[in-house]
Order: C-alpha cells, then structure tokens, then sequence
C-alpha cells in the first residue's frame, strides 16, 4: 500500500536531497503521484533567506531558497505576484540573450506595478541581481521546485517564453497542474513543438515546407537527395555512406527514437522572422538574413538587419506565412519563425512560441523593446500599436546595416574541429552598425600577402592574383622547399585563415589541422563561404578552394581578441570581424561597437 509509507522515511528522503521523480521512481509511482504523497502527509518546503553576512547580524534580503531542513518561512507570502522563468545555467544553446529577455520583462513588470518572483539558478545572470525583483528564489527550473514556489506564493501568473528552451519545455506540465501560463495556451505551444502536427497545420494553411519523413528503420531509407538529420544530433548526409555513419554516431533508430529527414536545399538562403502577436495578430515584427547559407544553426549564423538580399516578392511571402501562423496558433507573446528562401520560394523551417536568442538584437537595432511589447501583451496592458513596426508597416533602417555576428570559445576545447554545422557552437555574440556591407577593396591591391595550398595557389596565380604556395601538414616531408603552413600560422606570419570545408575526403585531415593550428595559434578564421563573400569581397569567381591564407601587415585588435582589419567603407570606416580569442598588439584602438574610424 502507498500509504503505508513512513512519513518520516519520506520527510527525511526529502531531507537529503530526493526528487519527487526519484522517490516516485523507488516507488513505483509516477512524479504527479510521489508528489500527491508527500502533499497528502503535509511534507511541504520552507522558504529560507540566503544568509549574505555569515551570521554576524540577521540577513534581510530577497535571495530567497527552498529547503526541508526548516521549522518556518523567513518571509511573509501577504502580496501575490507575477513569476518569471529564467533560462537556467549558461550553456551552449542558452546564454545571456535569453536573460536579456527575462530582465527586460521583469522590468516591465515593475513599471507596471506588478510583483516579481524570479527563478533562475545562474549567479552570472543580470536576473539573479538582488534589486532586479522583488522575490529571487535560487532554485532549479524543474517542476517540482516551480510548482512549490508558485503554490507557496499564490503567483497570479507564470511567464515562460523569456527564458528560452528550458522554461518552454515546462509550459504543459505547469498547465496542467493548475498554473496559469501567461500569453499563448501552452496547449498551441505543445501543438507547434510536434513537428507532426505543426507541419499538418501548414499544410492546412497552404504554407510551404521542406519535404520531411520521421524513420524508424534505415531499410529503404537511401537517400536519393542531400538530407538534414534533425534533432539533437543534427547532420547533414550527402550519401547512403554518410548516413549510416552518423545514424551510428547519434543513435538506435527505433520506434521510440526515430530520425527525422529533411530535404537539404543546397544554396538556399536563412532568414528568422522574430515578432510579438496579440491574440493572433501581429503587431510588431523584424525580418533578419543569414550571412551563411542554410546549413549552419541558427546560433552561430552572422545576422544581417534588415535583409540585404532577398527579393520583395520572397518577403511579402514570409509576411503571409507568418500571418497565417499567428492566427492559426492563437499567438499572444513573443514568436519566431525560420525559413528557407531559394529564389522566391519560400519554405518554413520551424516555429517557436517563445523569444529568441535574436530578440535582444533586433530590439537594439530598431530601438523598439520586442519583449516590453511581448510582456505588455501577456499581462493584458494597453499598448499604442499605431506606431509598432506591423506586417503592413514595416520599420526599415535606411542610414545603417545592423550586424550580429557569433563568438566561439574554440581555444578552450582541445582537439575539437572549428566548422560550423547543424548544431549550435558558440558561447557569446557582438554586434556593431556599419553605414554599408558590400564596399571591401581587393585584398591584394591593398597590400595582403596571399599564401594558399599547392593547387589554389596554382589557380590564383594562373589568373592573375599573386600567391605562395604552402605544404599540406600531411606533406610537410615529402615537399621541403615549401613552407609548411602549420609552422608559418605559429610563427605568427599569418592572421586571417580561410578554410572552406567539403567533402573531398583527401584533404579532411589536412584541413581539420590547419584548423585546430589556427585557433590554437589565437589567429582569425573562417570556415563558411558566404561570410567570406561578405566581409571578403575578392574579385574572383566563387568557386571553392582547399583554403586561403592571408597576411597583411596592419593588423589592430584589443585585450581579448585578434582581428583581421579589412578596409571596408567609403565612409572611413573598418570592419574588423571577430573569431578568435588572443591577446594581440594593439595599433589603433577600437570602440566598443567593434569599429574603428580611420583618420
């Protein structure tokens, strides 16, 4: 019998540190089940102060914590508030963007007059500063800690779409134990995060997507077209070989875990759409492109606001499909939405009923707070929509470009390759405003020294660039009178490294060391074509080389990272793209915009 549990057995497994989960687990019971007990047997959590003076005079704070090691509350629970979900520890795929987000509701919600109660566990987090709310609870975003608080505190609402993946996950489960989720029904949430039923709904709608299948099985599954592997193992497979290897890496496939296939569109271009809706009308929106073509997760993607190279016709497409979203899911909050533009074919990639990582972003480069609007929406405040950027009145910069391009910590992780694929691998961002993007001069005719592998180098020179060719590590022996490459980027005779990764198994570990001797060198790279053709305007034809290795002698860059600077502006301005992390000498300083203005 269940109820023939000890209470004190079950007190003290809470006591040292035993989930509802575990206890469940050890019982036979479901987590809803194993918290039903407890409750039933009045085993419920104190709500404790952070000491912050060591004992030396009582502490009076709002760090508050939830413990079953107590005999009574530190505080009174007289006013109800509105919870804030943060977006918990800091780490790949989650990182201060979301708690940019989380901030600027809380305070929102503080102009409003409205209480605040904060869970987050991140003390690197501007949302776990003591004045940024009224109650800070130092816990795990689970639900069992979430629904204690919330319950102990009588919240009038939760808010759950500032925190990112980790607070979203939790909109159903909270629903259904009675917390009132702000903004959009977690209920829509959960139908835009089955990709089953999201893509029936586009299909009701008559939106496009990328053709999809979810496999169980890798009989008759040859692909005859380059595919995506989605999920948290994310790849994209060119050949039967390919897939196989990958489906090895990731996991079984099974009823249970199956592999979703998404048809590749080679070439295609990426842009986000990121808006806030209120009862599924869009009231304000930004439509951002992709320097990358898709391929590269949207983390690590260098953004470009507004768009720079999609078609009218291709943007009146993404504002229809998002109109037609918004109203389907009853949209009330912050929303983003992927796609994939070839030409004016427009495909959706994915929707997420939440803010993105791109919000802080858009709202800096508009001047207009997304999630102030979002957090207005949720509560149900009055908002003057006459003068936010709408689908029919879109808010365009004319005078400047804004930029937001990915930071990588690849010196940190030994022996890992530094490419950008489907799976995000950035841990931070810049951005800056040039007055223009496509203005860059000839790199040889402004004193760069050109070095490239045997083959490139041949090609360059044959028309007309002048290169010096370098040996592949794997040939450093066997060709002696050529420099070996690894030993020029470590000597420091080259700043900016080109690799431009493909499937020419030849070179894959040549290439793969180049890269690692870059980044472990602290010298600038680039592994992606598409920022090369931006930020580096050769006049060449676009055609993919091994790599390119360039040297210039005028290199600038500040305490903590080295650039490559590039002229770039008529207005005297120079771009200085950020990818590595070295100290390096300094010859003229650069503000914090990432610019330097040229005298």
């Amino acid at each position: 019998e269940i109820d023939s549990v000890p209470e004190e057995s079950l007190r003290r497994a809470k006591q040292i540190g035993f989930s509802d989960k575990q206890i469940g687990k050890c019982l036979g019971l479901s987590e809803a089940q194993s918290r039903e007990l407890r409750i039933k047997k009045n085993i419920i959590p104190w709500v404790k102060q952070i000491d912050t003076l060591a004992g030396e005079y009582p502490a009076v704070t709002n760090y508050l914590y939830v413990t079953y090691n107590g005999q009574e509350h530190d505080v009174k629970f007289d006013d109800c508030g509105m919870m804030v979900l943060g977006c918990g520890p800091y780490h790949i795929g989650s990182s201060v963007e979301f708690d940019w987000c989380a901030v600027s509701c809380i305070r929102t919600l503080h102009q409003l007059s409205k209480k605040t109660v904060v869970v987050n566990c991140n003390p690197e987090t501007v949302s776990t500063d003591f004045d940024e709310c009224d109650r800070l609870y130092f816990e795990e975003l689970s639900l069992e800690r979430i629904l204690d608080i919330y319950q102990q505190e009588a919240c009038d609402g939760c808010i759950i779409s500032v925190g990112g993946q980790i607070p979203n996950n939790l909109a159903v489960p909270l629903y259904r134990n009675g917390v009132k989720i702000m903004g959009t029904n977690p209920l829509q949430i959960d139908r835009a995060e089955d990709r089953s039923v999201f893509s029936a709904v586009l299909d009701e709608l008559q939106v496009a997507q990328a053709p999809w299948k979810a496999v169980s099985s890798l009989i008759s599954q040859k692909p005859k077209m380059e595919a995506t592997l989605n999920g948290s193992a994310m790849n994209v497979v060119h050949t039967e070989k390919e897939m196989k290897k990958f489906l090895a890496e990731a996991t079984r496939v099974s009823q249970e875990h199956p592999v979703v296939l998404t048809k590749f569109i080679e070439g295609a271009r990426e842009v986000e759409m990121d808006a806030v809706a209120k009862n599924g009308k869009v009231i304000c929106h930004a439509i951002s492109e992709h320097v990358e073509d898709a391929g590269v997760h949207s983390g690590d993607a260098t953004l470009m606001f507004p768009a720079q190279t999609i078609s009218q016709g291709a943007i009146e497409k993404v504002k229809i499909a998002t109109r037609k979203i918004a109203d389907a899911f009853a949209i009330s909050g912050p929303f983003n939405i992927q796609f994939l533009i070839r030409g004016n074919d427009v495909l959706v990639i994915e929707c997420n009923l939440r803010a993105s990582r791109s919000i802080p972003f858009i709202s800096k480069s508009l001047g207009l707070d997304f999630i102030d609007m979002a957090t207005k929406v949720m509560t149900q405040e009055q908002i003057h929509e006459s003068s936010l950027p709408a689908l029919t009145n879109p808010t365009i910069p004319s005078n400047y470009v804004g930029i937001k391009a990915p930071m990588f910590s690849w010196p940190r992780l030994r022996d890992v390759d530094p490419i950008l694929r489907c799976e995000m691998a950035s841990t931070g961002e810049h951005s800056f405003r040039p007055k223009f993007l496509y203005e860059a001069e000839q790199l040889h005719s402004q004193g760069f020294k050109l070095y490239a592998t045997p083959a490139t180098s041949t090609w360059l020179n044959s028309n007309g660039i002048p290169a010096s060719p370098v040996a592949w590590p794997s040939k450093e022996k066997s060709e002696p009178t050529l420099p070996p490459v690894r030993q020029l980027i470590k000597d420091g005779s080259i700043d900016l490294v080109i690799n431009l990764p493909n499937n020419n198994t030849t070179f894959v570990q040549d290439n793969y060391l180049i890269r690692r001797a870059a980044v472990d060198g602290g010298i600038s790279l680039l592994t992606n074509l598409q920022p090369v053709i931006s930020l580096l305007p050769l006049d060449l034809p676009q055609r993919y080389h091994n790599h390119l290795l360039l040297n210039m002698m005028n290199v600038t860059g500040t305490l903590s990272n080295k650039r490559m600077a590039i002229p770039a502006f008529r207005k005297k301005y120079i771009l200085t793209p950020k990818h590595s992390v070295e100290k390096a000498k300094s010859k003229r300083p650069l503000n914090f915009a990432g610019m330097e203005t040229k005298k």
